[in-house]
């Protein structure tokens, strides 16, 4: 079973408003997603245009495994993340 992502690599929400320079930029996408080209197509284009970002690709498709590991590590970015919302 593959680790999740840690809470870092997600982007950033636009409530918490950081500059873009220092905006986190990422995308995970599985080995056998079936949007996987179009994940791919992204980061090739971030690496043309000298992007700072991270790509990972996971074991697995876009299916409920991977949503039901992951579930908890998304909410607790979003709840921190949020938090000073409203």
């Amino acid at each position: 079973m593959a680790s999740a992502p840690s809470a870092s690599r997600f982007a950033t929400p636009a409530c918490s408003a950081p500059s873009a320079a220092t905006r986190q930029r990422s995308v995970d996408y599985g080995t056998e997603d079936p949007f996987r080209v179009y994940d791919e197509g992204f980061v090739e284009a971030m690496e043309a245009g000298s992007a700072d970002f991270t790509a990972h690709s996971w074991p697995g498709a876009h299916e409920g495994g991977y949503w039901n590991e992951h579930w908890p590590d998304y909410q607790r970015f979003y709840v921190k993340a949020l938090a000073h919302c409203g």
